[in-house]
């Protein structure tokens, strides 16, 4: 897709931020990077100069080359990211904004386009194919209806695709993840009355349930599941 400039591009993709920000919380992801951060240092003592491309976003950089590149790069794929990591401690509005392209194109999107070749019935390659009749086919236009069609069925077929994403959903459970976690000894009445100021009576008891859910939910999404947040 063309965009006519960064405003454009970072509305587009404002979504694969929800991805990112649950990634960067994940106990696991942090481990990495303070592996990961170290590398970029030793490869330049082998090196020298190496490093001068490590905030492009080409697919093939001198340090990407080097086997302390390859190491990143194999950290980067265990958690769906295609090259390399960043910092957990940088926000995506914090990012520069060649970083949040480089992972949205690279990292973020590149697992849910993967998901239109999975198939049960195909498990050694995992690819479906679309057939197309060039004899009914003959101009561009009927060609783009019928491959859409033909992927609209698909999509009916798979409840992955389906599942209705609400995104205000993801900022309470980020906002409850943080309470709890830079807090622990908070509990769950007062986590409640923060996400739920207006809740009292009953209505307290049911908002201190639902935290306690979102916590759940929080913690599923920063050990592997914000893989499966897609962009709409």
């Amino acid at each position: 897709m063309q965009f006519k400039n960064e405003n454009d591009w970072e509305d587009y993709y404002k979504y694969e931020r929800y991805r990112y920000e649950f990634l960067r919380r994940s106990p696991q992801y942090r481990q990495a990077w303070e592996k990961a951060k170290k590398l970029p240092e030793k490869a330049e003592k082998n090196h020298p100069g190496c490093t001068g491309l490590i905030e492009a976003s080409e697919k093939i950089t001198p340090y990407s080359v080097t086997k302390e590149g390859q190491e990143e790069m194999r950290l980067a794929k265990s958690f769906g990211i295609k090259q390399r990591l960043f910092d957990p401690d940088v926000a995506w509005g914090e990012m520069k904004p060649t970083h949040r392209r480089f992972m949205a194109f690279f990292a973020l999107r590149n697992d849910a386009v993967q998901l239109w070749h999975k198939h049960k019935s195909d498990p050694e390659n995992n690819k479906v194919g679309i057939e197309i009749d060039f004899e009914k086919i003959n101009s561009k236009d009927a060609l783009k209806k019928y491959i859409g069609h033909k992927i609209d069925q698909y999509i009916l077929g798979r409840p992955e695709f389906n599942k209705k994403t609400y995104w205000k959903e993801y900022e309470r459970f980020l906002k409850v993840g943080d309470l709890k976690t830079e807090n622990p000894k908070m509990t769950w009445a007062e986590i409640a009355a923060k996400i739920y100021p207006n809740e009292t009576g009953m209505a307290a008891e049911s908002a201190e349930k639902k935290v306690q859910q979102d916590w759940k939910k929080y913690k599923k999404l920063i050990n592997g599941g914000h893989k499966k947040i897609t962009y709409p």
